[in-house]
C-alpha cells in the first residue's frame, strides 16, 4: 500500500509539473507578442537639432552602453547631434521613477523613454498593477508639465527567464495596461520584445543563451547593443519619416 501511494503521489506530482510547464510556456509566448500598438510613436514630425533623449528606468538601462550607442547610431543616421542621458537604477520601480521627474524635467529633452514594467511586476517589489499605472500616470503628468514639447513613450525591453521570470508572473498584464496608458496619455510605445524573442529563441536552439542573458534578465552588452541600440534608433528615425538607420 505505501508503494502504491508513493506511485500515485509521484504521478500526481508529474501531472502538476507538466500542467505548470504548459501554462508557463503559454504565458511566455504571450509575453513575447507585440503590444497593441507595437512600436508606435506619435509627435515626431520633425527632429530637433540637437536631438536630446532621456532614458528613465531600471538596470536594463542603467550601467550599460546601449543608450549612448543608440544616440550615436541615430546621430549618424540623421546627420545632426543626438545626445542621451540616463536616469536609471538597478532594482528601481516606478515609485522611484517619480523622484526622477524633477531632474529629468530640469534639462530640455525631445524624447523621454520610460521602462519600469519589468520591476513593477516583480513580486518582491510589492507594486500592485493599479499602483504601477497610477505611478506612471503621475510621472507622465509631471514630465509633461516640465517638458511640454517632449515626446514621452514607454520602452518595452526583454523579458526575464528562469527564476527571474517566475518572480514576474503578471508581467504581461503590467505591460498591457501601461501600453494603453502611454498610448492614450503620452506618445506611444517602442516595443523591442519581438526582436528579443527572436534572438533568445535562436540562442536557445544554438545552446548559447548565457551569451545573451547570462542571469536570465540582464543582457550582455553585445546583445543589448545589437538589439536595443539599433531598435530604438530605428524606431525614432522611422517615426520621423526617415526609415530605419543603416547598420
Amino acid at each position: 500500500m505505501p508503494r502504491a501511494a508513493f506511485i500515485v503521489g509521484a504521478l500526481v506530482a508529474l501531472a502538476v509539473m507538466a500542467a505548470a510547464a504548459a501554462l508557463w510556456s503559454r504565458t511566455q509566448a504571450r509575453l513575447d507578442t507585440p503590444l497593441a500598438p507595437a512600436t508606435a510613436l506619435a509627435g515626431i514630425p520633425q527632429l530637433a537639432d540637437p536631438f536630446r533623449i532621456a532614458f528613465i528606468g531600471t538596470s536594463l538601462t542603467a550601467d550599460t552602453s546601449w543608450p549612448s550607442a543608440a544616440a550615436a547610431r541615430l546621430q549618424a543616421c540623421l546627420g545632426r547631434p543626438v545626445s542621451a542621458r540616463v536616469f536609471a537604477k538597478g532594482g528601481a520601480t516606478s515609485g522611484w521613477g517619480l523622484s526622477q521627474a524633477e531632474p529629468a524635467g530640469a534639462a530640455p529633452f525631445d524624447l523621454i523613454l520610460i521602462e519600469f514594467a519589468i520591476n513593477d511586476a516583480d513580486l518582491r517589489r510589492g507594486v500592485s498593477l493599479s499602483q504601477s499605472v497610477a505611478n506612471h500616470e503621475t510621472l507622465i503628468s509631471q514630465l509633461r508639465r516640465a517638458q511640454a514639447g517632449a515626446v514621452i513613450a514607454m520602452l518595452r525591453l526583454n523579458r526575464a527567464y528562469g527564476t527571474r521570470g517566475l518572480l514576474r508572473p503578471r508581467l504581461g498584464a503590467y505591460e498591457r495596461q501601461l501600453s494603453q496608458l502611454f498610448t492614450s496619455r503620452a506618445n506611444g510605445v517602442i516595443d523591442m520584445r519581438p526582436d528579443w524573442a527572436a534572438a533568445i529563441a535562436a540562442a536557445q536552439r544554438a545552446g548559447t543563451l548565457p551569451a545573451v542573458l547570462p542571469d536570465g534578465l540582464h543582457p550582455t552588452d553585445t546583445a543589448a547593443l545589437q538589439i536595443n541600440a539599433a531598435g530604438v534608433a530605428d524606431a525614432v528615425s522611422a517615426a520621423a519619416g526617415r526609415g530605419p538607420c543603416a547598420p
